[in-house]
């Protein structure tokens, strides 16, 4: 099935930005009705459904960081900026306000 192939080029090449790109095309999927529900699409990927949840949490990430994670640049330190468990952390905050702060304290952790 290829229902997770996507049609255009990703110009993404960090993990984070890659599963963020996904948590896109994922969340599409459902709300187009492609696929029946996240259980469908961790069959067909080989993942958990929890994985499948956290994906798609990343689209909740406010505007502004999911812009700031797209434009990451592509680096080869051995210790990341942030690891994306630290980003799925700010995501569930259903206000962008407290993500933002957040954010902020996490970039500027590690500049």
């Amino acid at each position: 099935m290829s229902i997770l192939r996507y049609e255009v080029e990703i110009p993404a090449h960090d993990h984070k930005q890659i599963t963020y790109w996904m948590a896109i095309r994922l969340e599409h999927l459902l709300a187009t009705g492609q696929v029946k529900d996240q259980a469908e699409i961790a069959r067909v990927a080989g993942i958990t459904r929890a994985r499948v949840t956290q994906i798609i949490n990343l689209a909740n990430l406010a505007p502004d960081i999911q812009q700031a994670i797209l434009d990451l640049e592509p680096t080869t330190d051995p210790v990341p900026l942030f690891r994306e468990r630290e980003v799925r952390t700010i995501a569930i905050m259903p206000n962008w306000e407290k993500q933002r702060v957040a954010w902020k304290r996490l970039v500027k952790r590690n500049p």
